[in-house]
């Protein structure tokens, strides 16, 4: 009899680690790789915050990243490493790289689940053409199966009711140009110097190609293909979204077609919780190996 009371729970100790390994690692026959992109917008560390938020609210952004299945995310607007924390310590299994620019509270960053092989490279100056008015970009690699990529996270030059003359306006779409001409200069660097041939762009593009005359960024949809460019934006079905995950042409191959895809922050949450989680939604791709 003793033996028929031990061997259950023998049962039950396996199953437990064995689900509990399943959270901490990745099954190696499981060739698909989330990416994502999510502007938590002015997401502070509690202290003298622009957007004040309440634990409930921190608790609610883990939940929306948590509920997305996605396994890498490059991040905008974080104040600093305290302010990710805020977040994180409800996501046990992820970790994070952020290298603060020094100059901005709004830096990109990326998080990730721990089993992944990412490598950070520091911030790029290159779209920093005019600060303080603009922002570098991070960079890190990312090595997964036999994926190798160059990640570059970006904040571009927005087009704000603070550029409320034409001259002003001008200008920031004039920044993104350049700033666009440097995303391309970095693509081709890495290519070039055969560091490796597969380049990913993620983050806030404040823009979309589909503006035809009116975007500032066609330069970069002639030189990567832009799966999320037809995505509508979560709060409203009528508006683009500026929030892209873009790719070279030796990634392409490695894109899951039609897999480009906006997860509803506003479906999720009432209107109010979901307003103190972001003015933004996570905007995703799957890659295969």
């Amino acid at each position: 009899m003793k033996f028929l009371i031990i061997f259950p729970i023998l049962i039950l100790i396996s199953l437990f680690f064995s689900c509990s390994d399943k959270s901490k690692s990745k099954d190696d026959n499981d060739k698909i790789l989330l990416i994502g992109t999510f502007n938590i917008e002015w997401l502070g560390d509690g202290i003298d915050d622009r957007k004040k938020r309440n634990e409930e609210d921190y608790q609610n952004i883990a939940e929306v990243i948590e509920k997305t299945n996605v396994e890498f995310f490059g991040l905008q607007e974080i104040e600093n490493e305290n302010a990710l924390k805020r977040v994180l310590k409800y996501l046990p299994d992820w970790t994070y790289i952020i290298t603060p620019s020094g100059t901005s509270s709004l830096n990109t960053c990326f998080i990730y689940k721990k089993y992944l092989n990412v490598e950070n490279h520091g911030n790029y100056e290159g779209i920093n053409v005019a600060p303080p008015t603009t922002r570098p970009g991070s960079v890190v690699r990312l090595k997964h199966g036999k994926l190798d990529i160059h990640i570059l996270n970006v904040h571009l030059k927005s087009t704000s009711s603070f550029d409320n003359t034409e001259e002003k306006r001008e200008y920031s779409f004039l920044l993104r140009r350049m700033q666009s001409s440097e995303i391309i200069r970095f693509k081709d660097s890495i290519i070039n110097n055969k560091i490796n041939d597969k380049v990913l762009v993620l983050g806030d593009f404040n823009d979309n190609p589909i503006r035809e005359d009116k975007s500032n960024i066609l330069a970069l949809d002639s030189n990567f293909f832009f799966p999320t460019k037809y995505l509508a934006s979560c709060k409203n079905e009528f508006w683009d979204i500026i929030d892209h995950v873009i790719l070279s042409n030796d990634l392409v191959e490695h894109y899951q077609h039609s897999s480009a895809y906006v997860f509803d922050v506003f479906s999720l949450f009432p209107k109010n919780k979901a307003d103190m989680i972001s003015d933004h939604c996570p905007v995703m791709i799957r890659l295969n190996d």
